[in-house]
């Protein structure tokens, strides 16, 4: 269990960390990566029984701008905890990125995932579940080859509509 204002990097040795069910529910899990050089990241994510893809230049929330529960700006995605209960899960998907993944939560708690021993090009950095209340963070590390499609599925978000392997469409498309 994280407390708060602890920090944690999960390894191979030790990839799993539970927020408490009150940081699990308050404020909003951002996640960025640290690094020199410039890294490309996008968010999967099912809420409301809706799945998703948020990447770089496309939509910035989801699963509407009227009720959003993840945000991607600027290279900074972010999970709004205050509705977990309506979140099932996401993943973090980074390419090109050396340096290192941090989430933060609203009470300054921190965990981070190393990137430098990490394969080149993408790869699932980081998934999140929520369970029983609480949510609960994995570092996955694992190379995907191929599109953000083919990244996304192989994680099992295999209801996003696809324009292309890179560009997902807004959920609800028909």
């Amino acid at each position: 269990m994280l407390g708060a204002s602890e920090r944690r990097r999960l390894t191979d040795v030790d990839p799993v960390v539970m927020l408490g069910r009150i940081a699990s529910a308050t404020g909003a899990l951002s996640v960025r990566i640290l690094a020199s050089t410039p890294a490309s990241i996008a968010l999967a994510y099912s809420s409301r029984g809706v799945q998703g893809v948020l990447a770089p230049g496309l939509e910035e929330h989801g699963p509407d701008t009227a009720h959003p529960r993840v945000s991607l700006t600027s290279g900074t995605a972010r999970i709004d905890l205050g509705h977990v209960d309506e979140l099932t899960r996401f993943a973090v998907v980074v390419r090109d990125a050396r340096g290192t993944l941090v989430a933060t939560t609203a009470f300054g708690s921190q965990v981070s995932v190393d990137l430098e021993s990490a394969p080149t090009g993408q790869i699932v950095a980081l998934t999140g579940h929520v369970v029983g209340g609480a949510l609960v963070l994995r570092a996955e590390l694992r190379h995907v080859p191929g599109s953000l499609r083919d990244a996304i599925t192989a994680f099992g978000f295999n209801q996003v509509a696809w324009a292309s392997g890179d560009q997902p469409l807004p959920p609800h498309h028909s």
